[in-house]
């Protein structure tokens, strides 16, 4: 697969974690029990994997997620 189609599947992929886990928690208010809880875990999982892969593949990316990360924490 071209190291374009990757990064694309990975914004894909991001995105559609976000889309779950903003639905889960003010749409439908989070779930109640296991279902819920499954639900939660598997959508961060899924942006946190997305956004690992996205900075090992592309260094724009990886540089403008830094830049985020610090202005946002203030890590310097």
């Amino acid at each position: 697969m071209k190291k374009r189609t990757k990064i694309n599947l990975c914004i894909v992929l991001l995105a559609i974690g976000l889309l779950t886990f903003i639905l889960q928690i003010f749409v439908f208010e989070a779930p109640d029990g296991i279902i819920g809880f499954l639900l939660c875990l598997i959508s961060v999982y899924l942006i946190i994997g997305s956004i690992i892969k996205l900075c090992q593949l592309s260094k724009k990316i990886k540089n403008s997620i830094f830049d985020f990360l610090d202005l946002l924490f203030f890590i310097k």
